[in-house]
């Protein structure tokens, strides 16, 4: 029985093969960026949406107070969002998603900021060396310069911690900085550098905490 010669690709079909993975590439590609440009419209279109109802009203003009719950949550679902509109969903993150991220959370911050509102912004803190100083401080986890920025923006920065003990639960609020919380700064008066927040009776919160703080503040 003959066995055929197995024929080599000629220079023609290698480079047909080569164009045509290049046209497919180049049509996901296009593709990426189609749904990407619908995303960023879809955004912009929610975004006016939310923000103004059919009076033209601000949808935030029937509140007084705004809380955020937290920067360090938000920070993880903006980056979910850059990477998926950087066609790169579930995957490590690249030095210009970084960049994406940072600009987002500082425009969604301003916009906030720029209300006639009581903000209340929480974060998570990580207990860990200062690049700057070389000392064992407590750092905001936020990106790069963020941790800097968004400070910059709040008039109060106040660090929380549970003092409970075997015979009461108690939170409270430190209101000066020491060597290991830098960054606290507080316009409020008479208040003692540790100051009780807790809350005693929860069917009369705004008695109690922060909430008693804040009444009747105005920006």
């Amino acid at each position: 029985m003959d066995k055929k010669p197995i024929q080599k690709p000629t220079l023609k079909t290698i480079i047909r093969k080569y164009l045509n993975e290049d046209c497919f590439f180049e049509k996901e590609k296009k593709k990426l960026d189609k749904e990407k440009r619908e995303a960023e419209k879809e955004n912009k279109e929610k975004l006016e949406k939310t923000e103004k109802d059919k009076d033209g009203k601000c949808y935030f003009d029937q509140f007084d107070n705004i809380c955020f719950d937290s920067f360090t949550t938000f920070s993880d679902v903006v980056m979910d969002r850059v990477l998926k509109l950087n066609g790169r969903a579930g995957k490590f993150p690249q030095q210009d998603d970084w960049g994406g991220q940072m600009q987002t959370i500082t425009n969604v911050v301003r916009t906030y900021a720029s209300m006639d509102k009581v903000l209340l912004f929480t974060a998570h803190e990580e207990f860990k060396q200062d690049s700057e100083s070389g000392r064992m401080v407590n750092i905001i986890m936020l990106t790069g310069r963020l941790r800097v920025k968004l400070p910059l923006l709040f008039s109060e920065m106040l660090h929380m911690e549970c003092a409970s003990t075997s015979a009461e639960i108690k939170y409270q609020i430190q209101t000066r900085p020491d060597r290991f919380n830098p960054a606290i700064r507080c316009t409020m008066r008479d208040l003692e550098m540790f100051h009780d927040v807790t809350i005693k009776e929860w069917d009369k919160p705004q008695n109690y905490g922060i909430g008693k703080l804040l009444k009747g503040t105005k920006r």
